[in-house]
């Protein structure tokens, strides 16, 4: 039971970390302040320019569910992906300025961006732990077993 719990905690840490940073500005390209939202909803389209830091995104999500079905080793792989991934962002160039496509100059990164990936750390933090705690009772011949 405690083990649920705490999946459910990081879980639910991670999405409100996530629900936040759309809020905020991802960061300054163009003299213009770049909302996360946008970059949420309209970053796939940086794919097709070789760009794979929205691909953070499905891992993120992939993670949640994992772990939330208790698979633990999936979640840490796909997290770490999703950590690897927004940090993929940093040696970006340029970010997408509007829906039509039109990209500027990164200037600086916003707040939304750093709670995205503290969204993404924050499961894979969590997926760790919950891995060691679970080899640790595997292992440990002296944990009594629940019957």
């Amino acid at each position: 039971m405690k083990t649920f719990v705490t999946r459910f905690i990081y879980i639910i840490i991670s999405i409100i970390l996530l629900i936040i940073s759309l809020f905020l500005p991802a960061g300054i390209a163009g003299g213009k302040s770049i909302d996360t939202l946008m970059c949420f909803l309209l970053g796939w389209f940086v794919l097709f320019d070789g760009e794979i830091s929205w691909l953070a995104n499905p891992m993120l999500i992939i993670s949640w569910f994992c772990l939330a079905i208790n698979k633990t080793k999936i979640s840490t792989i796909t997290s770490l992906l999703a950590v690897l991934l927004s940090l993929s962002f940093l040696f970006s160039k340029e970010i997408i300025l509007n829906e039509a496509g039109h990209k500027g100059p990164i200037e600086s990164y916003g707040l939304g961006y750093f709670l995205w990936l503290a969204s993404c750390m924050v499961i894979l933090a969590g997926s760790l732990l919950i891995l060691k705690t679970k080899n640790k009772k595997e292992t440990d011949p002296y944990t009594p077993s629940v019957s």
